[in-house]
């Protein structure tokens, strides 16, 4: 009778021990600790991602341009941010092409949405979000089509865009993050495969970062998150609207010469899965170093019984 009760506790012992093990490893150990599903928003099929780039159909004046790209709103968890690109240059007052509209096209890393355009402060005309992004799957860039009549676009000419920005996160570990936004230096040889108006296409129409007067990109702190690290450092780190903001002078270190693109990269931390990290790091050794003790010494305490049982029925 008291071997009976001694192996109901033994098995009680046992589950519990079985129990934490479980735990540990479903709980904490293989969704947290051991998760290294990295992921990277470019897809392995594509060829020569594409950066910021602005094109347009107008001749550019060198060196009058400013191109100021602003990312707020950074949430790792929809993989998305809000950003505002307000392009400022100076063209020609001479029309080549009286007969034909004036196109504007900006070239994006990865998917753009919720899109909203102003040139010199009037919405274009017969503008369609959905007509007007050209995806290229092959680069994995998007393409954002503004036209818009030319006789009302002479000298100087401003342009804002506004959208949602998708795919910048690349995932490093559980609550680390990586943000790579890449400035295009010059047009890639493919560009003539994406269906992109012809007038755009043409040397005296790109904005290279390195030929404008000012190529600033700005980036708001994630509210939930953490900044941990950046390539190369920003230029500035300034408070302003109840935010911190990283700056960088991106004109200083483009060369469309030399370089295909010029990126700047943001390592973040979710601070909540950061936390729930170091709460599971602490959790495992101490639910492991339970139920896998037990479970052994259980199993020691039922060979003995096992042991003694044989012994007396000798």
């Amino acid at each position: 009778m008291q071997n009976i009760r001694v192996v109901q506790i033994l098995w009680i012992l046992f589950c519990i021990g079985l129990f934490f093990t479980w735990a540990s490893l479903q709980v904490f150990f293989f969704p947290i600790i051991c998760r290294a599903n990295t992921f990277s928003p470019i897809s392995k099929y594509a060829e020569d991602p594409s950066g910021f780039l602005f094109l347009t159909s107008k001749d550019i004046i060198p060196n009058s341009a400013k191109f100021h790209v602003i990312v707020d709103g950074l949430d790792q968890q929809s993989d998305s941010a809000h950003v505002n690109v307000d392009i400022d240059f100076f063209c020609s007052m001479i029309d080549k092409n009286s007969n034909n509209s004036t196109f504007f096209v900006l070239q994006v890393l990865n998917h753009i949405s919720n899109v909203s355009v102003l040139v010199n402060g009037d919405i274009p005309e017969n503008y369609g979000e959905k007509d007007n992004i050209t995806w290229s799957e092959r680069h994995s860039t998007s393409y954002l089509v503004i036209g818009f009549p030319k006789a009302n676009l002479a000298g100087h000419i401003d342009v804002g865009i506004d959208f949602t920005w998708h795919g910048l996160f690349w995932q490093r570990s559980f609550y680390g993050y990586e943000i790579i936004i890449p400035f295009s230096n010059d047009v890639w040889g493919w560009i003539h495969e994406v269906g992109l108006p012809q007038e755009v296409i043409h040397e005296e129409g790109i904005l290279h970062p390195d030929q404008t007067s000012q190529t600033l990109l700005s980036v708001a702190k994630p509210e939930t998150s953490t900044i941990s690290g950046t390539l190369p450092n920003p230029d500035l780190i300034t408070f302003y609207s109840g935010r911190v903001w990283y700056l960088w002078d991106v004109q200083k270190n483009g060369n469309h010469t030399l370089y295909a693109s010029t990126a700047v990269v943001i390592d973040t931390e979710v601070n909540d899965k950061k936390s729930q990290y170091e709460l599971a790091l602490a959790l495992f050794p101490l639910m492991v170093g339970i139920g896998v003790p037990t479970m052994i010494s259980c199993g020691i305490e039922f060979l003995k019984l096992h042991s003694k049982e044989e012994g007396s029925t000798k």
